[in-house]
C-alpha cells in the first residue's frame, strides 16, 4: 500500500493512513523491530488480519478502535472496505525507556485492545489528523505534544509491569549543574552514563531516573541534542557535512543525518542552504 511517509516526532513515527475504496491486494507489513498503535479515525467496515500466515481476524473495528501490535512479527492485512486510521510507530527499545520513565519495571509488555473502543485515543488522534494533512504548514510542536499524551494513556492504560504511584527522585541543583557542565565540556566524546554519574559522585542507576527527572531528557537524549545544536553552528562554517559529523560526536555523517533530521526534519544539506 502506497501512503503518506510517517512524520517524525522525537521517537515516534506518526502517519495517516486512509483510502476511500477497499485494497485489491493484501497489505504484507515489513518486520521490524517496533511496536505500532492504530487507531481508526473512522469504522473500518472489513479487513482481514493474518500474523505468520494463520488468519487471526476477519470483520470490523469501530471508530476509535484501537490496536497494538509487535511489528517483528509477520502480519498481513486485507484492506476490504474503506479505512481511515492514525499509527504511531515507535522502536522497541524507546518505548522501553518510556515506559521506564513512566514507572515501569524490567517486565513491562503492552497489552493489545484488539480494536476496543478508546474515546480519549479518538480524541487526541482527531487533534491532530487535519495537522497531520497540511504538511506545508506543519507544527511539529503542536504534533509532538499530543503525540506524547497518546504514549502516556497508552503506557498506563494498556501496559503491564507499571509501579503505581512511585515518584523518581531529583538531582540536587549541584548535582545538575556539575553533570550538564561535565556533558557541555565533552559533547564531541564518547562519555558513559557511569562517567557522567561518577562525576556527581553517585550510582548510575539513581543519576539516570534523577536525570530525566529534573530535565526531562534522558541523558543520552540530552547528548545528542547538544550535538544537533553544536552541528548547527558548525554547518554555517566552511567545513563539509563529515567533518562537522566528527566534530560534534557522530560516528559518521550517516549517523549525523539520520540523528539530525530526526530532531529538526531537515537533513544538514537542507539546513545549511537555509
Amino acid at each position: 500500500m502506497s501512503g503518506p511517509s510517517p512524520i517524525v516526532v522525537g521517537p515516534l513515527q506518526v502517519v495517516r493512513n486512509q483510502s476511500e475504496r477497499p485494497l485489491a491486494d493484501p497489505v504484507v507489513v515489513p518486520v521490524v523491530a517496533q511496536t505500532s498503535i492504530i487507531v481508526q479515525l473512522k469504522q473500518f467496515r472489513l479487513h482481514g488480519l493474518w500474523r505468520e500466515r494463520e488468519l487471526v481476524y476477519m470483520g470490523a473495528h469501530s471508530d476509535g478502535g484501537v490496536s497494538i501490535v509487535n511489528m517483528e512479527e509477520a502480519w498481513t492485512c486485507h484492506h476490504l472496505s474503506a479505512f481511515d486510521n492514525l499509527r504511531l510507530r515507535i522502536d522497541h527499545d524507546q518505548l522501553s525507556e518510556m515506559a521506564a520513565r513512566a514507572g515501569a519495571g524490567s517486565g513491562f509488555s503492552l497489552g493489545n485492545p484488539a480494536g476496543a473502543v478508546d474515546r480519549t485515543m479518538q480524541w487526541l488522534a482527531n487533534a491532530i489528523a487535519p495537522a497531520l494533512d497540511d504538511r506545508n504548514n506543519l507544527n511539529r510542536l503542536y504534533i509532538a505534544h499530543v503525540t506524547s499524551a497518546m504514549m502516556l494513556h497508552v503506557i498506563s492504560t494498556y501496559g503491564n509491569g507499571l509501579r503505581r504511584g512511585r515518584h523518581g527522585p531529583l538531582l540536587s541543583p549541584r548535582d545538575e549543574r556539575r553533570a550538564i557542565e561535565f556533558m557541555r565540556n565533552r559533547v564531541s566524546d564518547n562519555i558513559s552514563v557511569d562517567d557522567i554519574a561518577a562525576a556527581c559522585g553517585i550510582s548510575p542507576s539513581h543519576f539516570t531516573k534523577a536525570f530525566f527527572r529534573s530535565t526531562g531528557l534522558t541523558p543520552h537524549q540530552w547528548m545528542l541534542k547538544a550535538r544537533v545544536d553544536m552541528a548547527k553552528v558548525l554547518l554555517k562554517s566552511e567545513l563539509d557535512i563529515a567533518s562537522v559529523a566528527t566534530h560534534c560526536g557522530f560516528s559518521d555523517q550517516s549517523h549525523l543525518s539520520r540523528v539530525f533530521k530526526k530532531m529538526t526534519g531537515f537533513s544538514p544539506a537542507r539546513w545549511r542552504k537555509q
